[in-house]
């Protein structure tokens, strides 16, 4: 196998997780906000405040939502794998409307590990932890 192919292989590894709603699902382990933000899945502007919910920093409340629920919609459509999710949904995949909200928190709190490995550089520059 090609140090490619082994590549390829590791960033599409998937595991099964269990969600707050939906219970267990498949999902691809390796989707994180920065490569969506760096692919223009999400505005990079949303990447503070997802950072800052990362660490604990920010609840969820209804003023955050509305800025969150794209990177969060872009982050479900990314990363499910089974039950397969699309933006309209249809008879072989859930809609993002259906996927809960609560389950896309939990999803993004599994998978997005990048925010925390920044931490340390975070207070080497003086900036609150």
């Amino acid at each position: 196998m090609s140090r490619i192919d082994e590549y390829r292989k590791k960033v599409s590894a998937v595991e099964e997780i269990e969600l707050p709603v939906m219970g267990s699902a498949v999902v691809k382990i390796h989707v994180s906000v920065l490569d969506l933000a760096a692919a223009g899945q999400i505005p990079t502007t949303l990447l503070a405040e997802m950072a800052e919910m990362s660490q604990g920093g920010k609840g969820v409340g209804a003023e955050m939502l509305p800025k969150i629920l794209p990177a969060l919609d872009a982050l479900a459509l990314a990363a499910f794998v089974d039950p397969p999710v699309t933006r309209d949904g249809g008879d072989d995949s859930l809609g993002l409307a259906e996927v809960s909200v609560n389950d896309k928190i939990a999803l993004f709190a599994r998978l997005n590990g990048a925010a925390d490995k920044l931490r340390p550089f975070r207070g080497e520059t003086g900036q609150p932890d």
